[in-house]
């Protein structure tokens, strides 16, 4: 997996950008939100990106490349949201140039680590 990958999908997340979510993920992708202990179809991530955008105003991202093998990428995110962080990683599989899975996990509620 290209390092560029976790950016374009790191930038896409900031801005909560649909357009770029669909050419990114996959048709068939599931994303897995562990905390929120489910599984989401591309539908039902690019459904949510309305609440994610209100969620992003006047927040930040930052995010370090982990590891990156071929097909395979895992990135280190620090949400700045005012009020509250959070920590997290994101692991990424990629078939065909395109996200085929993604799991979310949050690490914490600081990004003192990062």
């Amino acid at each position: 997996c290209p390092p560029s990958l976790g950016l374009l999908t790191v930038n896409a997340l900031t801005a909560a950008d649909s357009a770029a979510f669909k050419n990114l993920i996959a048709d068939d992708a599931v994303i897995t939100l562990n905390d929120l202990e489910t599984d989401q179809s591309k539908q039902d991530f690019l459904d949510s990106l309305g609440e994610w955008e209100d969620a992003m105003k006047g927040a930040s991202v930052r995010h370090r490349i982990e590891s990156s093998t071929t097909g395979t990428a895992s990135v280190l995110v620090c949400y700045s949201f005012p009020g509250n962080e959070s920590l997290g990683r994101e692991s990424f599989r990629v078939e065909g140039g395109r996200v085929k899975e993604s799991v979310q996990i949050t690490l914490g509620d600081s990004c003192a680590a990062f």
